[in-house]
């Protein structure tokens, strides 16, 4: 696991790199299949939690991904969803603040619309599965969860040369 944060802490990003830090298997899943770019990225597993700028009340996203390099064009994204009565303790959020396990149908959507409108330079040839993610009630919305896909899709391609820096400003 690796946090990173801004000096004032109110942009933090915590990232998992081939580990999911809980086990929860969503019951619905939306499939879409794309042309695909020539984009590499790292074939894996990475979860991301983030908390966006501090004076936004839609600040909150966690999304579990999964790249693999199983077909030599195009790209199928399956975005696994569905709400959970677990909680997880959350590493950005101020006091540990516990959220909600499992994506909620419009957080499914908001990731599907992401996926419509990426230019198809950025998505490699494969499979992508968003495998679970969390929210919390209050702090997440369909913007965020935009957000968070954008952030999600620069760390697998660049997750080897990673810069904190580069990463806080996108943020």
């Amino acid at each position: 696991m690796l946090l990173i944060k801004n000096d004032n802490e109110c942009k933090k990003i915590c990232i998992w790199k081939d580990e999911i830090p809980f086990n929860y298997v969503s019951q619905d899943a939306l499939n879409l299949c794309f042309n695909s770019g020539s984009a590499n990225w790292y074939v894996g597993t990475i979860c991301m939690e983030v908390k966006l700028h501090a004076r936004h009340v839609s600040n909150y996203a966690m999304i579990c991904m999964r790249y693999t390099n199983n077909k030599e064009t195009g790209t199928d994204v399956i975005i696994n969803f569905g709400r959970s009565d677990i909680s997880f303790s959350s590493f950005v959020l101020p006091f540990n603040q516990d959220v909600h396990i499992g994506l909620d149908e419009e957080f499914a959507n908001a990731i599907d619309d992401f996926f419509k409108e990426c230019s198809l330079e950025k998505l490699p040839s494969g499979t992508i599965e968003i495998l679970n993610g969390g929210y919390d009630e209050v702090g997440s919305s369909q913007m965020t969860f935009k957000k968070a896909m954008e952030l999600l899709c620069f760390i697998f391609q660049h997750v080897n040369a990673l810069d904190e820096n580069e990463l806080l400003r996108l943020v």
